[in-house]
């Protein structure tokens, strides 16, 4: 686990500790309707615990995974890599249940959202700084949303559902995005003076932690008028 994972759990406040625990692993009774459907998630949401994968499971890709990400329900599981595919599986059966062509860029990071009108939402970051939010249409596949486009590749990004707001890193800079405009920047990039190596948000999105190991900071950025300020800023000691 790296510093900022800590940092992250014993920063969580009690709304965002009662959300996880809301949102946590459950199990998969339909697996047919699951993926779209809400009174289906919401009888899911009161199950215990979820089945495990069996064994026998493979996603395969055929050039090297770039970033997974789990949904909120740990019901999927959306990979991608260098054969310019997202990949979605159902964890519960072992079996992938839909691909996006990706071609020619690749994809960074991503994040899940909350539902849309017919299901599920992806956003991924991608190499030449675009960001696309793919949404569950109703023939059972995946259709963008929306698109903007950042100076540089995506290498992070992170998710605020209090807020509706997505946290991405580009190489040194770090950003927020609204979703209710995505068109629109509600900040301006804040340098962080090195390499982002991983950041979250914190408190309803109005705040954020991120780590730079170059400089060996852990920083904490404030969203005050539509931009990123520091609010403070803490070094951290490696033991050998």
């Amino acid at each position: 686990m790296s510093i900022l994972d800590h940092y992250t759990i014993f920063l969580m406040t009690p709304y965002t500790r009662a959300t996880s625990r809301r949102q946590g692993p459950t199990s998969l009774t339909d697996e047919k309707s699951s993926f779209g459907d809400q009174e289906n998630d919401d009888k899911q949401s009161k199950s215990i615990m979820p089945r495990p994968i069996p064994e026998k499971a493979s996603f395969w890709h055929k050039e090297n995974v770039s970033c997974v990400k789990i949904t909120l329900d740990g019901l999927f599981v959306a990979s991608a890599g260098g054969d310019h595919r997202i990949i979605i599986s159902d964890l519960s059966s072992g079996k992938v249940r839909y691909h996006i062509n990706t071609w020619p860029h690749l994809v960074k990071a991503m994040v899940w959202l909350g539902k849309g009108e017919h299901g599920r939402r992806l956003v991924a970051g991608y190499d030449n700084g675009m960001i696309i939010s793919w949404s569950l249409a109703q023939k059972g596949t995946f259709k963008k949303e929306f698109t903007c486009r950042y100076p540089t590749s995506i290498s992070l990004l992170d998710y605020d559902l209090a807020s509706d707001r997505i946290l991405l890193a580009q190489e040194k800079t770090c950003s927020v995005l609204n979703l209710k405009k995505p068109s629109e920047f509600i900040s301006e990039g804040f340098d962080c003076e090195g390499t982002i190596g991983g950041l979250g948000f914190l408190a309803f999105g109005s705040r954020c932690l991120v780590s730079v190991p170059r400089t060996r900071h852990l920083l904490f950025l404030s969203l005050q008028a539509d931009h990123l300020t520091l609010e403070s800023r803490f070094p951290v000691k490696y033991e050998p």
